[in-house]
C-alpha cells in the first residue's frame, strides 16, 4: 500500500491525505475526476477540487509518503500524517483522523433541519432540468417500480385533503385519458375500509350507466378476443 497527500497548488498547503494499492493511478484519478460518486461522503474534498477546476483549470499536487506497507502500516501511518497537519493548522479535508470513512455517521436532528430549510424553494436550473430529462428519458421502469410510485401516489392523496377547485382540475384533466399501465397497476392496491364505504354511498341508489351500441362493440370484442387467446394457451 501507498500513502499519499494532495497540496494545494495555489498555496502549497497540505490537504488530504490517503492511502491506495497504486498511488500514482489514484494520484491521476484526482487530477482528471471531479465526480462526487467517487469520494463520497467527503463532499469537501469534492468542493475543493472543483473549486481548483474553475479556477482556471488547477488540479491537486500530489506526493508520496509511504509505499510497499502493508494495510496495518498504511493505515497507522496515513492516521500520524493526519493527526500532525491538523495539529500543524493544516487545513485537512479528511473526515475522520484515522481516513476513510464510515456509513455509520448519524445526522442530527437539528442538523436535518437545516439542510431541509436551506434545500425548501431551492429551484433547479434550466440547464440541470433538462440534463436530468435528458439522462430519464427513455428510461423503463420495472412493475415493481410503477407499483410502488403508485402506492406513494395514492398515500399522498389520502393523507392531503384537496379543495373542491383542486379535485375538479384533476377531474377535468383526467377525463378521456387512456389507461396506462401505472393506472392498471394502481387498482390492484387494496382500498381501506372508508374508501369503499365512500364508494358504496356515492353508488347507493344509482342505475347502471346506459351503453353505447359503438362501446359494446368494442367490449364484445375485446372479451372474444380475451377468451380466444386463453383458450389457444389451454390447448397448447
Amino acid at each position: 500500500m501507498d500513502v499519499y497527500v494532495l497540496a494545494d497548488p495555489r498555496t502549497g498547503r497540505i490537504r488530504y491525505v490517503g492511502l491506495s494499492k497504486d498511488w500514482r493511478r489514484r494520484y491521476i484519478e484526482h487530477r482528471q475526476s471531479h465526480d462526487a460518486r467517487r469520494h463520497m461522503p467527503n463532499s469537501r474534498l469534492v468542493g475543493w477540487k472543483r473549486e481548483l477546476q474553475e479556477d482556471g483549470g488547477l488540479s491537486p499536487e500530489g506526493f508520496q509518503i509511504g509505499t510497499n506497507l502493508s494495510l496495518a502500516e498504511a493505515q497507522a501511518l496515513e492516521r500520524k500524517y493526519i493527526m500532525m497537519f491538523r495539529q500543524a493548522g493544516e487545513p485537512i479535508l479528511n473526515i475522520l483522523d484515522g481516513g476513510g470513512w464510515t456509513n455509520d455517521h448519524i445526522v442530527s436532528e437539528e442538523t436535518r433541519a437545516r439542510m431541509r430549510e436551506a434545500a425548501l424553494g431551492r429551484k433547479k436550473s434550466a440547464e440541470v432540468v433538462e440534463k436530468t430529462a435528458a439522462a430519464l428519458r427513455g428510461r423503463s421502469k420495472s412493475p415493481e417500480h410503477r407499483m410502488k410510485m403508485c402506492i406513494a401516489q395514492r398515500l399522498r392523496w389520502q393523507q392531503k385533503s384537496m379543495n373542491p377547485e383542486t379535485k375538479a382540475k384533476l377531474s377535468t384533466a383526467m377525463k378521456g385519458k387512456p389507461w396506462t399501465a401505472v393506472r392498471r397497476l394502481a387498482q390492484c392496491i387494496p382500498m381501506t375500509a372508508e374508501t369503499k364505504a365512500k364508494i358504496a354511498d356515492a353508488n347507493r341508489g344509482k342505475k347502471g350507466r346506459p351503453v353505447d351500441p359503438e362501446t359494446r362493440a368494442k367490449i364484445s370484442a375485446a372479451m372474444k378476443a380475451y377468451w380466444e387467446a386463453k383458450r389457444r394457451k389451454d390447448i397448447q
